[in-house]
């Protein structure tokens, strides 16, 4: 059999196996083209499962650290307020905003009782209400 020359001057060309080569003579792990190795369906469709699991671990991952709702027994969670119980909404007379009523800040103006979401928002409707008694 005759021997062919590399290009390089080798005289052997380095892809080509041994006889006594782990993988056996005349195969190499890989092609001639330094390509990787043809997979069979088998392993794709692990490499797309893996795929999956990591988008859907990456997905848990953000939504834990970005604070979305959580589920505890049932009862909706949101990291800054208590756990959503059902309670009454109230608005406030100054931004038209809802707030649960127990989250609501309270206060007696005129006899009535009147429910702010916000300190400020008590304030600025305290200052309205002054300045239009007075005009």
């Amino acid at each position: 059999m005759e021997s062919f020359a590399h290009p390089a001057g080798s005289g052997a060309c380095p892809l080509s196996s041994m006889p006594g080569d782990i993988n056996g003579p005349g195969r190499t792990a890989w092609n001639q083209n330094n390509r990787r190795p043809n997979l069979s369906v088998v392993g794709y469709m692990i490499r797309i499962i893996l795929a999956v699991i990591i988008v859907y671990l990456v997905a848990r991952l953000g939504k834990a650290l970005l604070g979305g709702k959580k589920t505890d027994g049932g009862t909706v969670t949101s990291r800054s307020r208590s756990p959503v119980t059902g309670e009454e909404l109230v608005k406030d007379p100054y931004c038209d905003t809802y707030v649960p009523i127990g989250d609501a800040i309270a206060d007696t103006i005129g006899g009535e009782t009147v429910y702010f979401c916000s300190r400020e928002c008590r304030d600025a409707y305290r200052a309205n209400r002054r300045e239009s008694e007075e005009s």
